[in-house]
């Protein structure tokens, strides 16, 4: 019984190495499949140089509102425009005394695009003052007149578009736009501020 187990081992072995020999089989290599991770660049935004009632163009909404020392309510109107108003005094060719809405409105980036608040001659809205004193802060203007009694009179500095809007029912506004923003929406005031 002794000399069984060590001839089973044996012919074990055996069984295996002569099964191993013969023809080496050949290497084929499998193929490799590799997929390429696509990477994107971190977007980067451009930013106004001039500042805004204490704002600039490019802001997210949290940069704003950081900005204008307020938090506040998002909203957004009936074309999914995002934008929230705040109450401000003191504002340009309004009485100080009077408190004006305030619209920071954003595009689809959530980027500030614009600045919009109203005045009339109620509130201490003169029109000539108005021309006078942005000619002098930033040049010479351009005037586009539409057929619905609206005119815009129009500046550039630093990034921002400044538009002075009157009509014929008293309501005037003042607006701030991103220059891109503004040249994309408002191809005609753009080309008459090139040619004043």
């Amino acid at each position: 019984m002794k000399n069984i187990t060590p001839i089973a081992i044996l012919l074990v072995l055996a069984s295996v190495l002569l099964t191993s020999c013969g023809k080496a089989e050949e290497f084929e290599p499998a193929p490799i499949i590799t997929t390429e991770r696509k990477t994107t660049e971190a977007v980067t935004y451009k930013y106004s140089n001039l500042d805004v009632l204490g704002a600039k163009m490019g802001m997210s909404i949290e940069e704003t509102q950081n900005a204008l020392g307020v938090k506040t309510e998002i909203q957004v109107n009936d074309s999914a425009v995002p934008f929230f108003a705040i109450k401000k005094s003191g504002l340009p060719f309004v009485s100080e005394d009077v408190e004006s809405v305030v619209y920071f409105i954003y595009d689809y980036n959530m980027r500030l695009c614009e600045i919009q608040y109203a005045a009339t001659e109620k509130t201490g809205f003169v029109l000539n003052d108005a021309i006078s004193s942005y000619d002098k802060k930033f040049g010479k203007h351009a005037v586009v007149t539409y057929e619905t009694n609206k005119t815009n009179y129009v500046w550039y500095q630093g990034g921002v578009y400044i538009i002075v809007t009157t009509t014929n029912n008293g309501k005037n506004a003042l607006s701030f736009f991103d220059e891109d923003y503004f040249a994309k929406s408002n191809p005609e005031e753009v080309k008459a501020y090139a040619q004043a």
